[in-house]
């Protein structure tokens, strides 16, 4: 399994290059969709140079375009879609992440069923497009602090079983499956659809380290459904320097122990 790390071109560019095998970046500062296109190409230019690949891209719609209630604007969002693909494509990105918890709020007093309506039909022509440039959406699942719409992994699987598109399938958090409490054999259910997996380095809060949680469980349930694709380590700039090689070491151990 290759592993990758949550971070810009520019600061992941001091991780040991046998450490990491890709870079995880974001869509709003790596492919800058609401820049013109020129500035785009010199952005690439800038980054051509440097060690690490680009193979993932989160972050996929910025805070202002809504997914879910009277205020969605569809086409909007699918204009903003198609230029994020068409530069991902650009850059060589395979994979684009569908997190985007203020996108995804569902608003108060807004039927929780015509929303699962409006977001399925929503991943169905985001998959459409995805698909004109051999790209693969994987929607993740959020904490309730962060979006009130898709928490759970099996949530996520439901959306996506619905809206039935080869090129929107599954991201899964390790750290969000075990603070749900989720159970490894959930895996078994949905395994089919998981093309990304993210774990956090530390917490953000700082307060719990993933050297405290044991992902085997999970790692495990994902090698007997024949996940064998990324695993992106989510961390900001201060743990890269601090926290991210010890971490590192321990996924990387947990993943042997899991048969990878």
């Amino acid at each position: 399994m290759q592993i990758g790390v949550c971070a810009s071109v520019s600061v992941a560019k001091d991780v040991p290059r046998d450490g990491i095998d890709y870079v995880e970046e974001d869509v709003d500062s790596f492919l800058i969709p609401d820049e013109s296109q020129a500035l785009f190409a010199k952005q690439l230019r800038k980054h051509s140079a440097k060690s690490l690949p680009v193979r993932v891209a989160k972050g996929f719609l910025s805070g202002g375009l809504m997914c879910l209630g009277p205020d969605a604007d569809i086409d909007r969002l699918l204009t903003y879609a198609e230029r994020v693909f068409e530069r991902a494509h650009a850059a060589g990105i395979g994979t684009i992440v569908f997190d985007s918890g203020r996108s995804r709020m569902l608003p108060r007093d807004f039927p929780k069923d015509l929303a699962m309506d409006q977001f399925v039909d929503l991943l169905q022509c985001f998959g459409t497009a995805a698909e004109r440039y051999a790209l693969m959406l994987v929607l993740k699942p959020l904490a309730p602090s962060e979006c009130n719409f898709v928490n759970s992994h099996m949530e996520a699987a439901v959306c996506i079983k619905k809206a039935d598109h080869p090129n929107v399938q599954l991201l899964i958090d390790l750290c969000r499956m075990a603070q749900n409490g989720e159970s490894p054999r959930d895996i078994a259910h949905y395994g089919y659809m998981v093309q990304h997996v993210h774990v956090l380095n530390p917490m953000r809060s700082g307060a719990v380290s993933v050297e405290k949680i044991d992902f085997r469980p999970y790692m495990k349930a994902l090698r007997e459904v024949g996940y064998d694709a990324g695993l992106s380590i989510e961390c900001d700039a201060e743990s890269l320097k601090s926290t991210f090689p010890r971490n590192l070491s321990y996924i990387r151990e947990q993943l042997t122990e899991s048969g990878y």
